[in-house]
C-alpha cells in the first residue's frame, strides 16, 4: 500500500522577519481536520426551534417555565436575550447590557443566565464574577420575580 504525504508551508511576516512553518499532511491529518470542522458551531437558534426542541425533550411544562424566565428578562431594561449557536443543543443567553443596543451582543456584555433546550437553566457565575464591579452599582441591580 502506498501512503501519500503532502507538506503545507505557511509563511508569516512581521517585525522585519519571515518565518516558514511546515505541516505534514496525510489522510489521518486531513480526516481529523474534517471532523473538527464538522463538530463546529451550528446556525443561530430561533425561538421556534428552541421551544420545539424543549417541548420534545422535556414537555410543555418546561416551555411554560422557560418562557416565564425569558419574558421576565425581556421586561428588564438592562437585560437582553440572545439565541446561541449550538449544533445539537439550543440556548437562550440572558445578558446584562453594558451598551445601549439590546438587539446585539457586544463586547463587555455580561451573560448571567443560560436557558438550554434540554431543560436546564444555568447561572453563569464565571461571567458575573468578572463583572461584579459594574454590578455593584444600585442602578445595575435587577429586581423582580419570575
Amino acid at each position: 500500500m502506498t501512503e501519500v504525504y503532502a507538506v503545507e508551508l505557511r509563511q508569516y511576516n512581521g517585525g522585519g522577519m519571515t518565518t516558514l512553518v511546515p505541516r505534514v499532511l496525510n489522510a489521518s491529518v486531513l480526516q481529523a481536520d474534517r471532523r473538527a470542522a464538522a463538530a463546529g458551531r451550528g446556525e443561530v437558534w430561533t425561538e421556534e426551534r428552541f421551544y420545539g426542541a424543549l417541548v420534545k425533550r422535556c414537555g410543555a411544562e418546561a416551555e411554560i417555565v422557560m418562557r416565564k424566565v425569558q419574558d421576565w428578562a425581556a421586561a428588564q431594561p438592562q437585560l437582553a436575550t440572545f439565541f446561541g449557536r449550538g449544533k445539537f443543543d439550543g440556548s437562550i443567553q440572558i445578558a446584562y447590557k453594558h451598551g445601549d443596543d439590546r438587539s446585539v451582543y457586544q463586547s463587555g456584555d455580561t451573560v448571567i443566565l443560560a436557558l438550554w433546550s434540554y431543560g436546564r437553566v444555568e447561572i453563569e457565575f464565571q461571567y458575573s464574577w468578572h463583572a461584579r464591579r459594574s454590578l455593584r452599582k444600585p442602578s445595575a441591580r435587577i429586581c423582580g420575580s419570575v
